[in-house]
């Protein structure tokens, strides 16, 4: 959960949603008949004049170690009792399958599922964790759950990753492990500003920018004669933020709230 000392961790962002499943389906087949989808706690109902619809897959889903179905009900086709089927859309949310079909009955309306990453889009520079349904050993076992994966690239729908390895018995330096992953199998846990990159590793914001890059030699000397000037910038802001609260609150105490507009 992010913290006063650490605004940059956005870990809270997707408010619990690791993105949603997007179920269609032909109008024509359902013929106005209503058809009910279910995935962990979440419910969503699909009415004929609404070919398409969203269920969320939020975080809890997975608590219990295990990928759960999407719980498709739909009428037969020959009266109004219901048919439920079950989809596996674990290659949905693994991505190796963009689209997935699935039939409550042999001859009944057919539906496409796909499945759509939710929060913000993984940049250069970010800080990644993986999503609960990606940490599992039968899904991805190469990475550490909790690892921390700084992000190389962005691109194409996938992400390339990379963290710090123990080696085993703890004795040596960690191995920096590199590996490309599908966009769906993580999600932004922090992202800094340019100004906070220049604080902590100056060198790297300046080459970042195309004149850091012409410039090197002399940008790897400037960016720690930089660093201080960046700090004292900083504190300065947070202290007249600090200074201006506190006017504004003698203020209010001393003439009451502002009148409602």
């Amino acid at each position: 959960m992010a913290t006063p000392s650490d605004t940059h961790l956005l870990a809270e962002h997707q408010k619990g949603v690791c993105g949603h499943l997007r179920i269609r389906a032909d109008a024509a087949q359902l013929r106005g008949r209503r058809v009910s989808c279910a995935y962990g706690a979440e419910t969503a109902v699909l009415k004929g004049k609404t070919p398409s619809f969203f269920v969320a897959v939020r975080k809890g889903a997975f608590s219990d170690g295990s990928i759960p179905p999407l719980v498709i009900e739909a009428p037969r086709a020959d009266d109004d009792r219901p048919n439920r089927a079950a989809a596996d859309v674990s290659t949905l949310l693994s991505g190796e399958e963009s689209v997935l079909e699935a039939r409550a009955e042999p001859d009944g309306p057919r539906f496409w599922v796909e499945y759509l990453p939710y929060g913000l889009e993984p940049e250069r520079g970010d800080v990644v964790r993986l999503e609960p349904f990606a940490a599992f050993p039968s899904v991805l076992d190469v990475i550490p759950a909790a690892a921390r994966l700084d992000v190389d690239d962005a691109s194409d729908g996938g992400v390339t990753v990379a963290w710090d390895h123990a080696p085993a018995g703890g004795g040596g330096e960690p191995w920096r492990c590199v590996a490309r992953l599908r966009r769906s199998a993580v999600f932004v846990a922090r992202r800094d500003t340019w100004a906070d990159t220049l604080l902590h590793q100056p060198v790297a914001a300046l080459m970042d920018t195309e004149t850091g890059r012409r410039v090197e030699p002399v940008a790897r000397h400037a960016g720690d004669l930089l660093r201080p000037a960046v700090l004292a910038t900083k504190l300065a802001w947070q202290s007249i933020s600090a200074v201006g609260g506190a006017v504004f609150a003698d203020a209010r105490d001393a003439y009451g709230p502002p009148p409602p507009t």
